[in-house]
């Protein structure tokens, strides 16, 4: 459709997404952000973001094969 073509020519978006590890719905959002071909994931911030938070981030990003700077929030 029309509407396909025009979205798919523009550039991806940037984005930095905010998440909670104890929320499913973030875990499936990042996998959802991380694979859209419109998306440019800049960074991943993980509130609490203790050491096993960010460890389970970054094991979903290398089973996604993808390099995303991880920060952790309080």
């Amino acid at each position: 459709s029309k509407l396909y073509r025009e979205c798919s020519m523009k550039p991806p978006m940037k984005f930095v997404f905010d998440m909670e590890t104890a929320d499913p719905d973030d875990v499936m959002t990042l996998c959802m952000l991380a694979t859209h071909p419109r998306v440019n994931l800049q960074a991943i911030t993980v509130s609490p973001g203790g050491p096993d938070q960010v460890g389970l981030i970054k094991h979903i990003l290398k089973l996604l094969n993808l390099e995303i700077p991880v920060g952790a929030g309080t």
